[in-house]
C-alpha cells in the first residue's frame, strides 16, 4: 500500500507539474503566434526626409496672399514656430535667389507662424510664385 500511496502522490504531483508545463507550453504558443503575426505583416517603409526647406513649410494660396503677391511685392509663407526673422530670410534668400527686403511674422489663431517676406523692387514676388506654381 505505500507503494500505491507513494505513486498515486507522485502521479498527483506529476500531473501538477504536468499541468503547469502544459500552461507554459500554452503560453509559449500563443507569444510565437503573436511574433509571427508581427513578423508576417508587411513592414512599412521608412518615411525618408522629404521636407526640401528646414524652416519653411508652405507658401499661402489664400486670396488675400495672391494679392499681396501683386500689390505689395511680398510672399506670405507658413514657417516652423521656432524660426526667427534672419532664418526665414536666409532660407528665402539662398533657396529662390533673390534679395529680402523685410520679413514680418506672426502666429494666427490656428497657431501657424506665417511670414511676409517683402522683396527687394528689382525682384518681382510674382515670378518666385510661378516657380512654386501659385500663379
Amino acid at each position: 500500500m505505500s507503494d500505491a500511496n507513494s505513486q498515486g502522490k507522485g502521479n498527483l504531483k506529476s500531473n501538477k507539474t504536468v499541468k503547469k508545463e502544459l500552461k507554459g507550453k500554452e503560453q509559449f504558443k500563443n507569444s510565437s503566434i503573436k511574433k509571427e503575426s508581427k513578423s508576417e505583416k508587411p513592414k512599412k517603409k521608412e518615411k525618408k526626409n522629404l521636407k526640401p526647406f528646414k524652416y519653411l513649410k508652405h507658401l499661402m494660396l489664400t486670396e488675400k496672399a495672391i494679392d499681396n503677391v501683386t500689390t505689395k511685392n511680398t510672399l506670405v509663407f507658413v514657417v516652423d514656430l521656432k524660426a526667427n526673422k534672419s532664418q526665414i530670410k536666409r532660407e528665402v534668400e539662398s533657396i529662390f535667389e533673390v534679395k529680402v527686403k523685410k520679413v514680418n511674422t506672426l502666429i494666427d489663431r490656428k497657431g501657424r507662424k506665417k511670414a511676409y517676406v517683402s522683396l527687394m523692387p528689382q525682384y518681382k514676388a510674382e515670378d518666385v510664385a510661378t516657380q512654386l506654381g501659385m500663379m
